[in-house]
């Protein structure tokens, strides 16, 4: 007699990428259930997108109402540490659709949405359920034990999906999980009831702000509301178990918070713009980020998302990378639930796919870091002299604005290639073509007008 099953498929975290997941598999019928440890809205990090979640967000059916509730990105500035130069890459340069303007969300108003909008399209939605034990020596089934704080459940599925994200649920348990050692970095986030009318703010730009050489890191802000700005700091482990070492020795209680403080005051930029400004929320720390998974689906499971690896913040390529992964493995499983062997193909190419995207960002994460390679708050500077040096500012120039606001994850091998570039410049004048040089691209601005970066705005004169 057949073991009946509970769920086709069974989704553990309802995050961006499990809620994305649960959304496409319920588009071909399929019957799924998203365990969720917390109940939303809760607080997140990652709140700043690259513009092509712009199409994600319309095939998922939600583009509609993040318009109307979150603030639009035209672009990103660096900004070098002392605060006085700086490099602006506006989307509209390279995207002429209606993507050019991106999003910075509130992250527990924009899970919460997704979340919402599986639960409309029929997924069944188990939050405050924390799954704790998982089997899948079956290579057709996957069985789980659930909690809910008052009583423990166990459930079955044709397939698991592991959407936990930092918490990488499978990849602990399995042993599949390996730190990035080049990327030992720890991130500090908070928000700030900030004027989102100050210049800079008031065009919805992301701001990176470069931090010294010894702490190896950045500083990143952006508009999540009206009057609130997300200020995010990131710097090598190394640096902050020296400062947890000298506030602890003077008998610093919070060492964390008083931290974040004093290295917000040590920048020139932030330590202004912040100045009559307080913190609205509790401090935010994630640590030990960057990490990789050795195996990562087989016939009764997948991990996608921040489960299935990640690599560092600075591009704001993680809900990208979460909802790309969610599509693609969600067509696979619907595949293999129907032919295995052709649904296991399908997975394979997924997974080249994802991984193809990780070496881009990997490379170009791991030149960010290095003192060597081009300051990016410097690189719009008009400076061309006919040497190799400015070769490789145009192109990084170029690529930079293709990588923040291009389509990386469908053609990485093309951005690949852009980066052998800079390690090659005396062979730029073969592809001379692919340098952005036109005066367009040295702006300072976007030329963004408040009304169109906070939708909200529309919303107060309303009433």
């Amino acid at each position: 007699m057949a073991y009946k099953m509970d769920f086709d498929v069974i989704i553990i975290g309802g995050g961006p990428a499990g809620s994305s997941a649960a959304i496409h598999l319920r588009k071909a019928g399929v019957s799924v259930a998203v365990f969720e440890k917390e109940t939303f809205p809760r607080p997140h990090v990652g709140e700043s997108l690259v513009p092509f979640c712009y199409d994600l967000f319309e095939d998922l059916g939600i583009l509609n109402n993040i318009k109307k509730n979150a603030v639009r990105k035209p672009g990103v500035r660096f900004i070098n540490k002392n605060g006085d130069q700086s490099t602006t890459y506006c989307f509209k340069n390279i995207l002429n659709g209606d993507n050019h303007l991106s999003f910075h969300v509130l992250r527990e108003q924009f899970d919460k949405q997704l979340l919402d909008k599986a639960k409309i399209d029929g997924a069944i939605i188990f939050e405050n359920h924390k799954v704790f034990d998982v089997n899948l020596s079956n290579p057709n089934q996957a069985y789980i034990t659930v909690d809910n704080g008052q009583e423990k459940k166990e459930y079955t599925s044709k397939f698991l999906i592991d959407a936990t994200g930092q918490d990488s649920f499978l990849g602990k348990k399995k042993g599949f999980k390996s730190k990035h050692k080049d990327l030992d970095r720890i991130a500090f986030l908070q928000h700030w009831n900030c004027d989102t009318s100050q210049e800079g703010i008031n065009e919805g730009l992301l701001q990176i702000i470069y931090l010294s050489s010894t702490k190896q890191g950045w500083m990143g802000l952006q508009p999540v509301d009206l009057n609130r700005l997300s200020v995010g700091i990131i710097f090598d482990n190394n640096y902050v178990k020296t400062a947890k070492k000298k506030y602890t020795n003077n008998g610093v209680e919070d060492w964390k918070q008083q931290f974040y403080y004093d290295e917000i005051k040590k920048s020139p930029y932030t330590k202004e713009l912040l100045k009559n400004s307080k913190t609205i929320n509790k401090l935010m720390i994630v640590g030990d980020y960057s990490y990789s998974m050795s195996k990562k689906y087989d016939t009764n499971y997948a991990l996608i998302g921040d489960a299935a690896g990640f690599l560092d913040p600075i591009f704001a390529t993680g809900i990208y990378l979460a909802l790309n992964t969610s599509k693609y493995v969600s067509e696979s499983i619907i595949t293999l639930l129907k032919n295995e062997s052709e649904g296991l193909n399908k997975m394979k190419n997924a997974y080249s796919k994802y991984e193809g995207a990780l070496e881009l960002l990997e490379r170009f994460i791991n030149n960010f870091y290095n003192p060597d390679f081009i300051n990016l708050a410097e690189i719009g500077e008009d400076n061309y002299n006919g040497d190799e040096e400015h070769s490789k500012r145009l192109i990084a120039f170029s690529l930079v604005h293709f990588l923040m606001g291009g389509d990386f994850y469908n053609e990485h091998k093309k951005y690949l290639t852009y980066l052998d570039f800079l390690q090659n410049p005396k062979q730029i004048a073969r592809y001379h073509h692919l340098v952005i040089n036109q005066e367009k691209y040295k702006e300072n601005s976007c030329d963004m007008l408040s009304e169109d970066v906070f939708p909200m705005l529309h919303k107060i004169s309303d009433d």
